[in-house]
């Protein structure tokens, strides 16, 4: 009986092993599964290649799109006509914000002058004033304009959570016409920029002999100016003489080229205006230089020099120049900043003059006498005067008159001492 029963289990585990797709030839004396073969491959035909399939395209984040409000064009602007007169459109182009309570957030416009009454001697100019209000409305879309718009609604929202008051953000260019006649259009663009730090006023400016079409440079007035004039110069004796004037610290640069210069025409008179940071600091603001060069007119002759004294000031930081021969012990201290040096020439109209050198920094000043003399052209002046040492000397400098001002180029010995310009700039007094 015990014989049966152990032959059907065996029969019934048998059945189980088959179903499972294992044959008892198949079962390893460790009692592990073998690896199976791999059965034979047969090589099969290989089918022609297809076209691959175009990639698919990647998924990129969509784009951050602008609040409405900060999208600028010029069909968006409030345009408002501001003035109408004597051959001058002037058109106000609005893109202000305000937030929802009507307060002013941020102040943007730009006044567009156009010339109208002979359109086609206008072209040129008109399409320069309006390329600004173009680049103006693109620089309201740069990514700094529209965070700083962020930034002025966060502030005036801690303005009226902490009490205290709240000053719209600025950033308008009002249009000046300084001069316009047959011949010239100068305008001055002045940029009020005020978004949340410094407050600068800087001008931009548009100048056009009407009669050519052409733009009026620097370069250009200054080739009429005749030879032995350079307006580089000239321009910065005039910056070094604001400095004086306005008590600055001054940091005129040696390289400032005619190109980088901002001026404007009025009543012919050619008026250099520096902007922020150009020839002083910050603090310092922007302001115009009259210069005394008239367009279009006679710049003076020699002969006007007499009977007149003129006087040139600058500082040692401006010119770097090696003034002092002093020991390092003697100059320790110093602020050439703060050194203003003063020359002054007085040319009598009996062919006598006087020239006072700049102060050695002891309050001591070199003064020689003599007589001087013109050639023939007018544009070479020569001065004979005895030294200190009463010796003969002569000294001879190339003369040009601009403005009111001469300008003396060093040709041999130099008048002045104490290490002096070679090229110096005379201002009239008086």
């Amino acid at each position: 009986m015990k014989r049966t029963i152990a032959f059907i289990l065996l029969l019934g585990m048998l059945a189980a092993l088959s179903g499972c797709g294992i044959l008892p030839s198949q079962i390893s004396p460790s009692g592990k599964r073998p690896a199976v073969p791999e059965p034979a491959r047969t090589a099969s035909p290989v089918p022609a290649a297809t076209p691959a399939a175009e990639p698919a395209p990647e998924e990129t984040a969509p784009a951050e799109v602008q609040p409405e409000q900060y999208v600028f064009s010029e069909e968006k602007a409030k345009a408002e006509k501001v003035y109408e007169g004597d051959g001058i459109e002037i058109t106000r182009y609005d893109f202000s914000l305000y937030d929802g309570k009507d307060v002013m957030l941020v102040e943007l416009w730009y006044d567009l002058v156009q010339l109208s009454g002979e359109p086609y001697r206008y072209v040129g100019v008109n399409d320069e004033l309006r390329k600004g209000l173009a680049d103006y409305v693109y620089s309201l879309n740069n990514s700094f304009v529209q965070d700083t718009i962020s930034y002025a609604e966060e502030l005036k929202a801690s303005a009226e959570t902490e009490g205290w008051g709240w000053v719209a953000f600025t950033n308008t260019v009002s249009a000046d016409v300084k001069e316009f006649d047959e011949d010239i259009f100068s305008a001055a663009l002045f940029t009020d920029w005020y978004m949340g730090g410094v407050h600068n006023i800087d001008a931009e400016c548009v100048n056009y002999d009407l009669q050519t079409g052409m733009p009026i440079t620097l370069e250009k007035i200054a080739s009429t100016l005749g030879s032995g004039t350079d307006l580089t110069e000239f321009i910065r004796a005039k910056a070094n003489a604001a400095t004086v004037e306005r008590e600055m610290e001054p940091k005129y640069p040696t390289d400032l080229r005619l190109e980088d210069l901002e001026f404007y025409v009025e009543n012919r008179e050619l008026v250099i205006y520096f902007n922020t940071y150009q020839i002083g600091y910050g603090a310092d603001g922007s302001f115009p230089a009259p210069t005394g060069i008239f367009l279009g007119g006679e710049q003076g002759a020699a002969a006007d020099v007499r009977g007149r004294t003129w006087r040139s000031e600058y500082t040692l930081q401006n010119y770097s120049l090696p003034v002092f021969s002093w020991t390092e012990e003697e100059n320790a201290g110093f602020d050439t900043s703060s050194c203003v040096l003063s020359r002054e020439l007085t040319l009598g109209t009996d062919g006598s003059f006087t020239a006072l050198g700049a102060d050695n920094g002891f309050g001591q000043r070199s003064s020689v006498t003599g007589t001087f003399s013109f050639d023939e052209s007018g544009s070479t002046v020569s001065f004979s005067y005895t030294d200190t040492n009463g010796r003969q000397q002569n000294a001879s400098y190339a003369l040009a008159r601009i403005g009111d001002c001469i300008q003396l180029t060093q040709l041999g010995a130099d008048l002045f001492g104490y290490g002096s310009p070679v090229l110096t700039v005379f201002t009239m007094e008086g």
